[in-house]
């Protein structure tokens, strides 16, 4: 996995992380239903095989990704989550952390929120600095916990992006 290219790629212009510091904290895991799942839902539900494809071909992915469907954003998800936990972060870099954050992002788009609520308990469990929000910030929302905050076991290299791109522009 380490050093591998990215799977996912964004339409349009990376956001950068200077900007203004979300306002929602996580006040503690046992509030993630309530306080992350009511916020945003995808309005039309999960998406078929089909349209999440086409989909995914359209947010410019590669064939293996759009081939691969709900069930291989989900797994990358879950894995990613996994690494998280396990603290293997010190070789990675910021935008490789993004890129994860991207297909957490799409999983949302495709209405599979549902189908990860565990991973993301335990995302939501090992993150830290939640009153930071650092990808998306010029839309109002605060569903999206995923793009706040950053690891509380980050180390190496990548600690050392996260001081320079989260904390120290706050």
């Amino acid at each position: 996995m380490k050093g591998r290219a990215f799977e996912a790629r964004r339409r349009g212009p990376i956001k950068t992380p200077y900007g203004s510091a979300g306002s929602r904290t996580l006040s503690k895991p046992d509030d993630f239903s309530n306080e992350f799942r009511t916020q945003d839902t995808s309005a039309k539900g999960e998406m078929t095989e089909a349209e999440i494809q086409e989909y995914l071909k359209g947010r410019g992915c590669r064939e293996r990704v759009w081939k691969g469907g709900s069930a291989r954003l989900i797994d990358r998800w879950e894995r990613f989550v996994s690494r998280v936990e396990q603290g293997d972060t010190s070789d990675w870099l910021y935008p490789e952390y993004w890129n994860f954050l991207c297909i957490r992002e799409m999983i949302h788009d495709i209405g599979c929120d549902s189908r990860v609520i565990d991973a993301d308990r335990r995302f939501a469990s090992v993150l830290t600095a939640t009153h930071i929000k650092h990808s998306y910030e010029d839309r109002n929302s605060d569903y999206d916990f995923w793009n706040y905050g950053y690891p509380k076991n980050a180390s190496g290299y990548f600690y050392e992006e996260v001081k320079h791109y989260i904390l120290k522009h706050r």
